[in-house]
């Protein structure tokens, strides 16, 4: 299943999605929006428009490129994972109806990669100074150990104007599984919660009809 294919958004139609995962655990109002957007997905059997922009177009077309690096990286390393990358579509999460992710490759048997090729200049060069995860990417990376059972996840930030010591940062985030555990429970409760709003509003627009 290819990524951005007609098969793979109506594989996703409706569920929470990786990228989505800091939704949920952001608060009140930015889950209650997209609650609003899988809602509106379920009840029309539509995907919501996706928003073109620059910043989108740049990432797109930049990610093979990435996850080549990325495969050098690990080839200089001495790291046989390197010709074990494998791309997949969208995964559903084998025990929590609604909810999955779209790695961007699988590493051996126990490794993922998430894939950002930051617009601006500024964000691969926070990446490069912190050595850290950005803090809105972690659910994401974490979020995806969860859905695939991983016990690492490289992220991976790459910006093609940065010479050639500096144009890719990898930084490795190991499973966390108390973090994992309370990601779940989020997850869990807001499909609740999206199951019920449907439910009332099924009952009330009947109710309203007769």
């Amino acid at each position: 299943m290819e990524q951005g294919s007609d098969e793979w958004f109506a594989a996703r139609l409706g569920k929470v999605t990786g990228s989505c995962f800091q939704k949920v655990l952001s608060g009140k109002q930015t889950a209650a929006t997209y609650k609003m957007e899988l809602i509106s997905e379920r009840l029309t059997g539509r995907s919501a428009p996706q928003i073109s922009s620059k910043a989108l177009e740049w990432g797109t077309a930049l990610e093979e490129k990435a996850r080549f690096q990325y495969s050098m990286f690990l080839l200089d390393k001495g790291d046989e994972r390197a010709s074990q990358i494998t791309q997949l579509g969208f995964v559903d999460h084998p025990d929590v109806i609604g909810a999955g992710c779209s790695p961007d490759g699988l590493v051996g048997d126990d490794g993922v990669i998430e894939i950002k090729c930051p617009y601006t200049q500024k964000n691969h060069l926070r990446t490069l100074l912190s050595g850290e995860v950005p803090r809105e990417y972690v659910a994401q990376c974490q979020g995806a150990m969860w859905v695939l059972g991983r016990e690492y996840c490289d992220f991976v930030s790459y910006h093609p104007h940065f010479d050639d010591m500096l144009e890719l940062c990898v930084v490795r985030l190991e499973r966390d599984d108390a973090y994992i555990a309370s990601l779940c429970s989020s997850v869990q409760k807001f499909l609740d919660e999206l199951d019920v709003d449907i439910e009332q509003l099924k009952e009330r627009y009947c109710h309203e009809q007769v």
